[in-house]
């Protein structure tokens, strides 16, 4: 048996993470604590969307570069979906799980 932990780590999220981060997150807090971070980010990102629309707009554009392989956004990318995996690896850890592939949605992009 082959043990696969298939991550959600593409998509409209990435764009709306990525511009947090960017625009009012820090990388010490997602270094800490990635999942509950992350979560924080896109609850605050889709927050402000409602006082701002025009936010979706940002995300989308934010999405659009990293789906163009723009350097910048991808090394976001990389250490977003690092740390996301060491931290749900610290989880599954706990339960005795180990996965042998964290194959993503992006393997497919």
């Amino acid at each position: 048996m082959i043990a696969d932990n298939h991550i959600g780590d593409w998509g409209i999220i990435f764009g709306k993470l990525i511009y947090a981060l960017k625009n009012w997150g820090t990388l010490q807090n997602l270094q800490e604590n990635a999942v509950d971070y992350l979560q924080s980010l896109y609850i605050e990102a889709t927050k402000r969307t409602e006082t701002d629309p025009s936010l979706e707009d940002a995300y989308r554009a934010e999405f659009k570069e990293l789906s163009l392989g723009n350097p910048e956004y991808i090394e976001y990318w990389k250490l977003i979906t690092k740390e996301s995996i060491e931290a749900m690896d610290t989880q599954l850890a706990r339960l005795n799980i180990k996965e042998d592939f964290n194959i993503g949605e992006s393997f497919y992009e």
